[in-house]
């Protein structure tokens, strides 16, 4: 007679089956779903998409900092960015869909989800910055192409009408966009709900759109001045009473007031609105900003710049800012240094501060050069050889060249404010014609030497061009794909001259050549237009100050209420720009 089997055994094998059958069915089950969920995590393109967006910036800086030159290899870039096929030797004047780097990896479908099946595509960058998920046949066609003789575009020959750029139908395509927003004022009730109850996103998003909608209604200004208590949509409200203070008149009265009684949190952002807003349009805000001098906090610093912006009627505050030289942590002592050079002659009393920060090689000594110069014109002999100095140490011969900071820029700059009695420097000018530098050069060689004027007109031209519209062969292979309608063939702005800089080439041909300002105004108006399209108005270069005068001139011509309004809103934000890089 059998034993029977043990009780506590069989539950023990069955618990074991049991578990082996689980493992075994969700094995099966995540076989099958695994390249859904796999994907939902993690695409196989987007790493090597995001490698590339990388990529095509480490080579334009590259390029930027090596007088146009591209690298010999992709390790030269100091970083490592993956395997890529790189194809080095083309230089500037060759078509912008020139082929320069491609993925080694080949995916199959479109989107990047499988590996197999529907073709092998290959992702690309092109010499013009574009970026392309190509077919494999496409790409081996583009790269034979390429190779041909003639593939390379000389540049304009010095018989070519050089100003031939301003009748280009490319640069008046905008004149006729609409650049007033549609909005719905009934969403307006909706939207100030948010901005006061919705969660942290909810609350940015609602403050956003407030902003766009502008003085519709009275509701939106009371709304936006309520926000600046705000630590998440305070900035935005700041941003947007700024703006809307152009069609509003009431905005700065209230915006001292809060900074004269509001709380903390509303006091900061009423004075970072003011900043922007700028204080020769808010004179009545100078003592209050003097007085937030000696607060704690970021105030501090907001108050520095905000008197810089005001110039020579923040003399009053020259006590201040001498003593923030002194008191102040690095940044504060930073815009201390611009406000008090921003002040001009009337902040004599900080030259013998300034001079001692100067000679000992203060960490912000260009920017110390300049409010010594700003200050005291006669003190140019002193900071020229130091300007000089900072150019010099950004060339690294026999080696990839160094970056060029802030510093590098803003040296370039004042050494062209300076004028002839920086003659020195026009050698070391010279070597920043090809590179990325080349506009901030050559419009300070012609401030320096007026003899350069056809040179220079050359270089600034050739800025000017790089918004010509030319045929694109990457661009006709991604045509009615979906490729080119989502991600791929959008313009790597990093590879071209921003709106910014081609503004600010127009304003230095718009000095040098008086002739030429009814020609130059319909570019004006379309670098205005695309400035706004991409969302670049806060980002502002310095140099953009050439245009000053030209922008001065549009707003006293008869032109639409929106276009006008926009040249005021850039035109405001030229002016509360620094060339300390703040």
């Amino acid at each position: 007679m059998e034993a029977p089997e043990h009780p506590k055994k069989t539950h023990w094998f069955r618990w074991v089956l049991r578990t082996i059958v689980v493992f075994v069915l969700v094995g099966v089950i995540a076989g099958l779903v695994s390249p859904h969920v796999l994907h939902s995590h993690r695409d196989p393109k987007l790493g090597e998409w995001y490698s590339l967006t990388n990529l095509g910036i480490g080579i334009q800086m590259y390029k930027s900092e090596n007088d146009g030159r591209l690298p010999d290899r992709l390790e030269d870039l100091g970083h490592f960015f993956g395997r890529w096929t790189y194809f080095p030797g083309f230089s500037a004047n060759h078509p912008p869909d020139t082929i320069l780097v491609a993925s080694s990896q080949t995916f199959s479908k479109a989107d990047g989800t499988h590996l197999v099946g529907d073709g092998p595509h290959r992702m690309v960058l092109s010499l013009g910055g574009r970026k392309f998920l190509l077919k494999e046949a496409d790409y081996q066609a583009c790269i034979t192409e390429q190779q041909q003789p003639g593939w390379k575009r000389e540049e304009a020959s010095e018989a070519e009408d050089i100003w031939g750029f301003l009748t280009d139908p490319a640069w008046h395509e905008g004149d006729a966009r609409e650049m007033e927003k549609e909005h719905d004022p009934s969403e307006i009730p909706k939207l100030i709900r948010s901005l006061k109850s919705g969660d942290k996103t909810r609350r940015w998003n609602a403050a956003d759109a407030l902003c766009e909608l502008g003085p519709l209604t009275p509701e939106v200004v009371p709304a936006l001045l309520d926000a600046l208590s705000d630590s998440e949509s305070g900035y935005l409200a700041a941003q947007g009473l700024a703006v809307i203070s152009l069609k509003d008149e009431s905005i700065v009265p209230s915006l001292i007031e809060i900074l004269r009684t509001g709380e903390r949190e509303a006091t900061y952002w009423a004075a970072v609105s003011l900043e922007e807003i700028g204080l020769e349009n808010a004179k009545a805000a100078i003592p209050l900003m003097i007085a937030k001098l000696e607060s704690e906090g970021d105030i501090k610093v907001t108050a520095a710049k905000a008197l810089a912006g005001a110039g020579p009627d923040a003399r009053e505050a020259v006590p201040q800012l001498i003593k923030l030289l002194a008191t102040g942590d690095s940044w504060e002592c930073k815009c201390a240094v611009i406000a008090l050079g921003r002040i001009g002659p009337q902040a004599s009393d900080a030259l013998g501060p300034l001079g001692a920060m100067f000679d000992s090689g203060h960490d912000y000594q260009i920017d110390v050069a300049r409010a010594l110069w700003e200050i005291s014109p006669a003190q140019a002999p002193r900071v020229v050889p130091t300007l000089i100095a900072e150019l010099e140490s950004q060339r690294n011969p026999g080696k990839p060249n160094n970056q060029m900071d802030n510093s590098f820029f803003s040296a370039v700059e004042l050494l062209g404010e300076i004028g002839p009695r920086a003659s020195a420097a026009i050698p070391i000018l010279r070597t920043n014609l090809q590179g990325g530098a080349k506009y901030d050069a050559a419009w300070a060689l012609w401030r320096i030497d007026a003899a350069l004027l056809d040179d220079m007109t050359q270089v600034l031209v050739r800025v000017m061009r790089t918004s010509t519209a030319q045929p694109n062969r990457l661009d006709r292979l991604a045509q009615g794909s979906k490729l080119a309608r989502i991600e791929f063939g959008i313009r790597n702005p990093s590879f071209n001259f921003s709106a910014s800089t081609r503004m600010a080439a127009l304003g230095a041909l718009w000095h040098m050549y008086p002739g030429k300002r009814e020609a130059l105004s319909p570019l004006l108006v379309s670098l205005l237009q695309e400035w706004e399209s991409e969302k670049v108005l806060i980002e502002l270069s310095p140099d953009t100050r050439t245009a000053i005068p030209a922008l001065e001139a549009l707003l006293e011509k008869a032109n639409p209420p929106d276009l006008q309004f926009l040249a005021l809103e850039a035109l405001r934000k030229i002016k509360t720009t620094d060339p300390g890089e703040w």
